[in-house]
């Protein structure tokens, strides 16, 4: 439902700057729909998240994002 809910498949956000996906995924976006999850989820879990969304449904980065990532960003 793009521009609300961008595609994951081949997004900006998913195969474009890491660091900024990572942002997103602890900080949220202001103005939109999504939210962060620093409250919700441990550093390592975001990691695995971030990191299956850049490698799965075709995306291919081959980025492993690890704990030590998110805790940077935190």
């Amino acid at each position: 439902m793009p521009p609300t809910f961008p595609s994951l498949v081949g997004g900006a956000l998913t195969t474009g700057d890491r660091d900024m996906h990572i942002d997103i995924v602890v900080n949220g976006k202001p103005d939109t729909a999504m939210l962060g999850f620093a409250s919700t989820l441990s550093d390592a879990e975001i990691a695995a998240i971030i990191t299956f969304e850049r490698n799965a449904w075709d995306n291919d980065t081959g980025d492993v994002i690890h704990a030590a990532d998110i805790a940077a960003v935190r």
